[in-house]
């Protein structure tokens, strides 16, 4: 088996209480088979305790106001305390916010940036990120319907568009669009079934000619009389994804609301605030956003 992770994946420590948020709140922490299993031979009052605080039915820890019922009022874990530390932890707890996506004969281990302390990693981390690569002796799951053709060149497209996005010598805004470019005609080919033309776009893409016709492109939006209407097409878009995301906490939805309102009603951005706002959310931050989401 193959294993890929990003060159700060072991960097990340847990902060615990001193953690401004807690992943034991808003969700609903399922509970594997085997952990289940361990939790019903415990013995004692931690043993009476889980028998109390386990849906056994629902395979999940029951929740209080939303928090987990070993949640204590530090924003502390009592199984933990108690426990014997991470060894009485079920999956989800022992893996959050490792996130790992799995493939035939290979897996790919991230950090989930819902964590603070993961999140403060990867967006200040001011490298481009590298990607680390590990092989041992654990024999390969087939998966009976996977496609190598397609997983293939899946794969080289994400390693150019990773490359695109880290390309420092040219705006973050330019970065963006090329992959989002390359995304999209990659898309067209996969839905044509002409997934066989993905090398010659592979090269366009990779032409240094490609930087070029972007920046033509990019300077003919900036002066044409739809950009605005454009730009608010696109801002509706971008809402009508972020209002179909499952609600986890009663803050998100009055949030979407204001920020709405405020992109709406705010007259233009004057200078002095464009570098307000680029000090807070640099090229940097952006770069290493899309690079996250692009790989995970």
């Amino acid at each position: 088996m193959q294993y890929t992770v990003p060159h700060y994946y072991k960097k990340f420590r847990c902060i615990a209480g001193e953690c401004p948020d807690t992943c034991c709140a808003g969700w609903q922490i399922q509970i594997d088979p085997a952990s289940l299993r361990k939790y019903r031979k415990i013995k004692g009052p931690l043993g009476n305790r889980l028998k109390n605080e386990i849906n056994w039915k629902e395979s999940c820890f029951r929740q209080y106001n939303g928090r987990c019922a070993f949640l204590n009022e530090n924003d502390l874990c009592d199984l933990y305390l108690e426990g014997e530390g991470t060894r009485a932890f079920c999956r989800t707890c022992r893996t959050y916010p490792r996130h790992i996506e799995e493939f035939e004969g290979l897996r790919e281990i991230s950090l989930s940036l819902s964590c603070p302390a993961a999140a403060d990693l990867i967006l200040n981390c001011g490298e481009p990120v590298r990607f680390l690569h590990a092989e041992d002796e654990k024999e390969d799951e087939p998966y009976e319907d996977f496609d190598f053709f397609l997983f293939t060149k899946l794969e080289d497209a994400r390693s150019l568009i990773l490359r695109i996005l880290q390309d420092r010598a040219h705006p973050f805004s330019l970065r963006a669009a090329a992959s989002l470019a390359l995304a999209y005609d990659l898309q067209q080919r996969i839905d044509k079934n002409a997934l066989f033309e993905a090398d010659s776009l592979f090269d366009r893409y990779s032409s240094p000619g490609m930087w070029t016709w972007f920046e033509a492109r990019f300077s003919a939006l900036e002066l044409s009389e739809d950009h605005t209407e454009k730009r608010n097409s696109t801002e509706n878009a971008l809402f009508s994804i972020l209002d179909r995301l499952e609600v986890l906490r009663d803050d998100w939805m009055p949030y979407l609301v204001d920020a709405r309102r405020t992109l709406k009603n705010a007259p233009a951005l004057q200078k002095e605030e464009e570098r307000s706002f680029s000090d807070l959310f640099t090229e940097q931050t952006a770069e290493q956003l899309l690079v996250y989401f692009v790989f995970t």
